[in-house]
């Protein structure tokens, strides 16, 4: 079980070290689909939602709720060796937010090239935690 926790994060100008605020939990992740999240950032288009994904060669990306709710599970359609991060930020079309999934991970240095997909930020909604959707991720 996955638990989501939110924080402050404060830093002194010319400081040498960084001070946290006490985390306050916010939700849990029951789904076993989710044990080893390896990746997470805050939808720009969606309120509440969070994209993640697990380590590995695991091929798909989630959305859950700030919560721990499962929203949607997007598959990317495409063999992945080490995927290690996910962010989101601006694309080809400058109206969308896209998110970029990174197989990057090479742990033993084997790896003549990486890969990042990158996708539109797709539509999530609260109401579908009642029955997350499963879809293919619109690669561009």
């Amino acid at each position: 079980m996955t638990v989501l926790w939110m924080g402050l994060l404060s830093l002194k100008v010319g400081a040498q070290s960084v001070e946290f605020a006490a985390g306050v939990q916010t939700g849990q992740i029951p789904k076993n689909d989710l044990a080893e999240i390896s990746g997470l950032t805050a939808s720009r288009n969606n309120p509440g939602v969070l994209w993640v994904h697990n380590d590995q060669s695991r091929d798909s990306v989630y959305a859950v709720s700030t919560n721990g709710q499962l929203l949607a599970t997007f598959r990317l359609g495409a063999d992945v060796n080490d995927f290690e991060d996910i962010a989101i930020g601006p694309g080809p079309e400058p109206e969308l937010q896209y998110l970029y999934c990174g197989d990057i991970g090479d742990n033993s240095a084997t790896r003549s090239s990486i890969r990042v997909y990158r996708a539109a930020e797709p539509a999530v909604y609260p109401y579908l935690a009642a029955n997350p959707i499963s879809e293919d991720f619109p690669l561009v």
